[in-house]
């Protein structure tokens, strides 16, 4: 638990812990509401697959943006007179790391 507690603020650990929920309530929906046999999802996946790209390429773009506006940030709150908490740019660093290891992935 002290690993968790010194990568994750407490931010990070809510909005984790909102995912996971959200990840129980869907897979239990989706049990719930029925099984697609083979075919079915085969032929959902083929149609969906032009939609799959543009989701990927805007996945892309969206990350490539943020990434953007953190050094904007950085670049702004470091020329500012005003000093900023240690935590200000430890958030920063997380938010840029998490959307790095997504981009590359």
């Amino acid at each position: 638990m002290v690993i968790i507690e010194c990568f994750f603020s407490i931010y990070t650990k809510r909005a984790i812990l909102g995912g996971c929920m959200s990840l129980v309530i869907m897979l239990t929906v989706t049990f719930l509401l029925g099984k697609l046999s083979g075919y079915e999802a085969k032929v959902l996946i083929r149609h969906s697959l032009t939609g799959m790209y543009t989701l990927c390429n805007t996945i892309s773009l969206v990350l490539t943006t943020i990434l953007a506006l953190l050094l904007t940030l950085l670049g702004i709150s470091s020329s500012s007179k005003s000093k900023l908490k240690k935590d200000h740019y430890r958030h920063i660093l997380q938010i840029v790391k998490l959307d790095t290891v997504v981009f590359v992935a």
